[in-house]
């Protein structure tokens, strides 16, 4: 009896494997058949791979302007920011007080530990929320100062010597060494 009931059990799982493999092969029949929808919905990705490869371009421009006015080491030991799914970014944002949605296009790098005043972004904030990044901005500069206030002069006068710029619709925030200099090369390089 149990072997009977066995021998129907498989046969069960091996007809429904069948089945379900000949479902596979119907919808890869159905797929390879071109129609009018077909060929507007490729029409419809290619135009949003343009978009995309317009908008990864522009990350990709911000990010390299960071990484050329920084380091090597910098560029080895501390990450730039530009999606919501890179490795710090949720750290990155709460560290800064800033909600990815303010901002339209982004690259920041930030040093999350505290004994760095390291923070270099450059911003497109979304539609009116030009102030919400840089009361953002002004909010972090002020905390880094106050956090090494008493701590370590050297990474106190960094804090200060922050500057924040706007450039035509984009925000530059340097906390850095020589910051004034990293500002001016930011400010070239998104000008060309």
């Amino acid at each position: 009896m149990k072997k009977l009931l066995m021998v129907g059990v498989s046969l069960m799982i091996i007809l429904s494997l069948v089945a379900c493999s000949k479902k596979e092969d119907d919808k890869k029949d159905d797929a390879n058949k071109p129609g009018i929808e077909d060929n507007v919905d490729k029409d419809k990705q290619e135009n949003e791979k343009d978009d995309d490869n317009k908008d990864e371009a522009l990350k990709n421009k911000l990010m390299q302007i960071i990484s050329n006015n920084r380091n090597a080491e910098l560029n080895s030991t501390v990450g730039i920011v530009d999606s919501n799914d890179d490795q710090g970014a949720e750290i990155t944002f709460e560290m800064l007080g800033i909600d990815e949605k303010d901002m339209s296009e982004y690259a920041i790098s930030l040093s999350p530990m505290n004994i760095n005043a390291y923070c270099v972004a450059i911003v497109k904030p979304a539609d009116g929320k030009k102030d919400v990044i840089k009361e953002a901005f002004e909010t972090y500069k002020s905390s880094q100062e106050e956090a090494f206030e008493q701590y370590l002069q050297e990474q106190y006068k960094i804090a200060q010597d922050a500057v924040i710029t706007e450039v035509g619709d984009y925000i530059v925030f340097a906390m850095c060494e020589d910051s004034t200099t990293f500002r001016d090369n930011v400010v070239s390089a998104l000008k060309k």
